[in-house]
């Protein structure tokens, strides 16, 4: 893949094995299951800070968004060059993206079982957990996720990490500059306390599947050492375990106030006996919880694991619902509920990429439709964006990743420059300054009264094979300062060349992945209702 290809990106996994029907998961591989997707500024997440306003947690993403684009940039540039990734003196490492997360999972690992909460990573597809046991008593101190090195060299900052953030004039307290929120508590799993934890042996096709990131120890186990972007590292022994997850109602089945109408099946527990999982027993760097559940789409990822050994086949989906909501849920689902069978849903092929891992589609151009007008005047034609084609015999699309760990959208700049050219044309607001570099346009919106009054048109990305998914305003823009809007799609450059949906453009779509048709499919969707519990108690 050249360095320069534009890609979205997708992310969306799980690892998993065997499903087991609880008293409480009845049904479970008919109608498959459902679990809560917490975003990280949640208050349901350990990493929400109530002193952010909603305007600092937004420039907090966007430069977290900056640092996970940069990231896949440098992996990509390097597996599309055939560079090795950097070694660590332990053998050769699995260089995958990082700590810049932005969605959270619950899991229940063992028996009995110890709830964990995860990090949810498009970019990856390992899952492992933090684990402790006789063998590994001296990590015990260990801040896996925090800026303890556990006695190695902490790897230095990022170039956006180090860069101060900007002055802010609004009276807003300085939102982070990629990751300052401290680390809650960590949970340890210890395999010694389970009566069905297992070791993966080496040849084994799990094993086998982590390709170079996997070794071989002496008494015939597999081994990984998994390297993250930023230089964070995780290595321990490949295992099996039974994992637990919280299962949620079926959207579909819920009234319209979100309440579920068969309280018997609202909530219940799904078990996945015989997961292949990492039992990490040293964990180095940045990341800041107590493990991660690997999204992509590679042979050990939850949806792969689970078409294996199930009924349910290799589909999931996940509705966002709009991050600002610090109170709402979002849901990810799999088997029959993650269909997308909402009206209009639209359907794209998935590409085969560089790295199998990520969701790779392809973006044939952008259509603005213009402003709402009264039904008198006469109808603007839509304006077209061809995007340019990968390369000599390729066909005219720009080949994407959909990503829910980034939170902006990157485009080719010459998509972006002259998409950007009508919006300032159409949009008739006051231009204000930006409060952040990355975000050029911005909007004073301190005068503004209601969403229709800013005068800002959807936006329509044509996939692939003819879909079309609409933007909304909500989807293209980003209040980051009182009374600032900002433009939230920027353009990719030389040091980031890869093009990435990111999760603000999916807010309020239900976004499927069915791996065995081999397809994506986007329909608009109230993705707060997803989750029948969508507003937290607090």
């Amino acid at each position: 893949m050249e360095t320069t290809t534009p890609l979205l990106l997708v992310g969306v996994l799980l690892l998993a094995a065997p499903l087991l029907g609880s008293s409480a998961a009845v049904g479970a591989e008919e109608d498959g299951f459902s679990v809560e997707f917490i975003h990280r500024d949640s208050v349901k997440s350990p990493f929400h800070d109530p002193a952010l306003t909603p305007h600092g947690r937004a420039l907090a993403a966007a430069r977290r968004s900056a640092a996970r684009a940069a990231e896949l940039h440098h992996l990509l540039a390097r597996r599309s060059s055939g560079a090795p990734s950097p070694g660590t003196g332990a053998g050769v490492v699995a260089e995958v993206v990082s700590r810049q997360f932005e969605y959270l999972m619950a899991i229940e690992v063992g028996t009995p079982p110890v709830r964990v909460l995860a990090i949810a990573d498009t970019g990856s597809d390992l899952v492992w957990v933090k684990c402790k046991g006789k063998d590994n008593d001296n990590n015990s101190n260990s801040t896996f996720f925090s800026d303890s090195d556990d006695g190695e060299d902490s790897p230095p900052p990022s170039d956006e990490d180090s860069t101060p953030p900007p002055s802010d004039d609004s009276g807003d307290a300085p939102a982070p500059s990629a990751d300052d929120t401290p680390a809650p508590p960590s949970v340890y799993f210890v395999p010694s306390a389970s009566s069905t934890y297992g070791r993966v042996g080496c040849d084994t096709k799990a094993c086998r599947a982590l390709s170079s990131a996997a070794s071989c120890s002496p008494d015939g186990s597999c081994e990984y050492l998994y390297s993250y972007g930023d230089g964070s590292r995780a290595s321990g022994q490949l295992s099996t375990e039974t994992f637990t997850f919280s299962t949620i109602a079926d959207s579909s089945k819920t009234n319209s106030h979100g309440n579920n109408n068969n309280n018997s099946s609202s909530h219940g527990q799904v078990e996945i006996a015989k997961l292949d999982f990492g039992c990490s027993t040293t964990t180095t760097g940045t990341f800041r919880a107590d493990g991660l559940v690997g999204l992509g789409g590679g042979p050990v990822s939850l949806a792969s694991q689970l078409g294996a050994t199930t009924s349910l086949g290799r589909k999931f989906s996940y509705c966002l619902a709009p991050y600002a909501n610090t109170n709402a849920s979002s849901a990810l689902n799999f088997g029959s509920r993650a269909v997308v069978s909402e009206p209009g849903a639209a359907s794209t092929p998935l590409i085969t990429g560089e790295v199998e891992t990520y969701y790779t589609i392809a973006l044939d151009s952008i259509n603005v439709a213009g402003t709402k007008r009264p039904t008198t005047a006469a109808q603007a034609q839509p304006k077209y964006y061809k995007s340019k084609a990968r390369g000599s015999g390729s066909s005219s699309s720009n080949s994407i990743i959909v990503d829910s760990g980034t939170t902006l959208t990157y485009l080719d700049s010459a998509l972006l420059t002259p998409l950007v050219k009508d919006l300032t044309r159409r949009i008739k607001l006051p231009r204000a300054e930006s409060p952040e570099k990355i975000l050029d346009l911005c909007y004073d919106i301190s005068g503004v009264r209601g969403e229709d009054a800013l005068g800002i048109p959807d936006v329509t990305l044509v996939l692939g094979g003819g879909g079309e998914v609409t933007l909304k305003p909500d989807n293209t823009f980003v209040v980051v300062q009182e009374g600032v809007l900002c433009l939230a799609l920027v353009a990719t450059s030389e040091r980031q060349s890869v093009s990435i949906l990111g999760n603000i453009a999916q807010q309020n779509l239900h976004v499927g992945y069915d791996l065995e048709k081999g397809t994506v499919t986007f329909a608009a969707a109230d993705c707060a209702k997803s989750h029948p519990y969508g507003e937290a108690d607090v």
